[in-house]
């Protein structure tokens, strides 16, 4: 959902990314994972089922921080395989998470 995130707090619910998308071609059902690679070049896989359009966000994550803990620029792709094991990956995604200051009033 945001190519650029100003980090404040998960608390505030908002800014944590969101990766939304839909799969075509092939003979449905699919099978969905979408992987995950933060600026240290660790990669999460979040396998989502047999779907042909997904959400991945912090409560599907299971993470309040989800693509937003390490500042950095971040790369998300999905996989599917279709019911004849036809596998296919779409193109990465990227966006860059910017950490800033902010005070609160004494």
């Amino acid at each position: 959902d945001y190519s650029a995130l100003l980090y404040l707090a998960p608390e505030l619910s908002q800014p944590t990314q969101a990766l939304r998308g839909a799969v075509s071609g092939g003979t449905p059902p699919y099978a969905v994972a979408v992987r995950v690679e933060k600026p240290s070049g660790e990669t999460t896989t979040y396998a989502l089922g047999n779907t042909d359009t997904f959400v991945l966000n912090a409560n599907h994550a299971g993470d309040p921080y989800f693509g937003v803990d390490e500042e950095g620029q971040w790369t998300a792709w999905a996989e599917s395989v279709d019911s004849l094991g036809v596998s296919r990956m779409s193109l990465p995604v990227t966006w860059y998470v910017s950490w800033y200051p902010v005070h609160e009033r004494p």
